[in-house]
């Protein structure tokens, strides 16, 4: 269950629900089965959201660095061939 196959928070609920629903009575008692499923849907697209936002975070830095880098070559490379000519 991820994001990129389009769950929504209705599905998510329903697919922890469906697993949360085979746990023994003595584990999890049932009328605590749909506030626990919300609750952990919940947590698992928080989860989803953070780890997406640091992705794109590091996606950003790396091009800024890899602009920086090709603009300060192409600037030294240019004034290294001007004092040649």
């Amino acid at each position: 269950m991820t994001s990129v196959y389009g769950v929504t928070m209705y599905g998510a609920k329903l697919q922890i629900y469906k697993q949360i629903s085979t746990l023994p009575e003595e584990s999890l008692p049932g009328e605590l089965h749909l506030p626990a499923s919300v609750y952990l849907a919940r947590c698992t697209f928080k989860a989803l959201e953070e780890m997406f936002s640091s992705a794109r975070s590091i996606q950003v830095c790396i091009h800024e660095r890899r602009y920086f880098l090709n603009h300060y070559m192409c600037c030294h490379i240019l004034k290294a061939t001007q004092i040649n000519v």
